[in-house]
């Protein structure tokens, strides 16, 4: 099993290596990487496994024009369970605030050399609490599809518990491919948040495909708790489509789909977007199929692969 990383970004040098042989000594059992600038750690992320990221630690400033939390802010968007810390000895309070509500920082230190007692431990503490990805029970998901039976489609009061239970069920479907669900995810310059937005970990199959081709380690997911869906649900979801968050979306309602609908996934297609209809039947229908134990894992995920590949047909014509 390979090790976790700390990444360390930071474009000083000479501070960058005596730190690194610091994080060494301090944490044998994980693999330290430095980088020195945004693109870089960008490129490192695409090149390694999401879950082999434990900690990204970026300096405040890097050079004339890049910011260390633009790296962290990439990180919450990308790879939302990983720790993110930011260190600096020039950051104003301001600056500070402002970096922990974008970033949704874990902790701050400063940038001393050598690491002072209180930072090890905080480093260590991140890395003893990591984020991670379990799974929902079949429990959790029959709880979710008896929910769905109970809400009135096209009710507003209950559009929270319908983007909830859908939740639960994507979870529960689409593990352990799509994992992290959150919701109320900021994106699009922190002004709108996503409904639900799940991470794609898929290494194989059509969901590791679509990673590639749509760039999309993210996957957003608009849910309306309607059986109509207007013009207006379709450019939402694309609005949300760009970097860092890739081009793939899921739009989840309650009705059945029209072929209107498909010429607006045909749109979307056209402008290089694949948004996928899923409606809350079709979703029951998987988590039941999942539920009933009838089909090993290797069968159910060629009935995903075989259900998505449809789906994105359907979007091409």
């Amino acid at each position: 099993m390979k090790r976790p990383q700390i990444i360390l970004v930071d474009d000083e040098i000479f501070f960058l290596r005596p730190i690194v042989e610091e994080l060494k000594c301090a944490f044998p059992d994980c693999e330290i990487v430095s980088l020195n600038s945004e693109p870089a750690f960008q490129k490192h992320v695409g090149s390694v496994p999401d879950s082999s990221i434990a900690l990204v630690i970026a300096d405040a400033i890097l050079g004339p024009l890049d910011r260390g939390t633009d790296v962290l802010l990439f990180c919450r968007q990308r790879l939302p369970h990983v720790r993110r810390l930011l260190m600096s000895n020039k950051a104003s309070r301001e600056d500070l605030e402002d970096a922990i509500n974008r970033c949704a920082l874990d902790g701050y230190m400063e940038k001393n050399r050598p690491l002072r007692p209180q930072d090890l431990a905080l480093l260590k503490r991140l890395l003893a609490t990591l984020r991670t990805a379990e799974p929902v029970n079949e429990l959790s998901a029959s709880k979710a599809v008896n929910d769905l039976k109970h809400l009135d489609a096209g009710s507003r009061k209950q559009a929270n518990l319908y983007k909830n239970a859908i939740k639960e069920l994507l979870a529960f479907v689409f593990y352990p491919w799509l994992v992290s669900p959150r919701t109320e995810v900021p994106i699009r310059n922190e002004t709108k948040a996503v409904d639900i937005v799940l991470q794609n970990a898929a290494r194989d199959g059509i969901l590791a495909d679509l990673k590639r081709r749509y760039d999309s380690l993210l996957v957003p997911v608009e849910t309306k708790n309607s059986k109509t869906l207007h013009s207006s649900y379709f450019s939402q979801l694309e609005g949300y489509l760009t970097k860092p968050v890739g081009k793939w979306g899921i739009l989840c309602f309650r009705g059945r789909i029209e072929p209107k609908h498909l010429q607006q996934v045909k749109g979307a297609h056209n402008e290089g977007k694949f948004l996928m209809l899923l409606t809350d039947s079709e979703l029951v229908g998987l988590a039941k199929a999942k539920i009933s134990g009838r089909q090993s894992r290797d069968d159910f995920s060629a009935t995903l692969d075989q259900f998505i590949r449809k789906r994105f047909d359907e979007s091409i014509g």
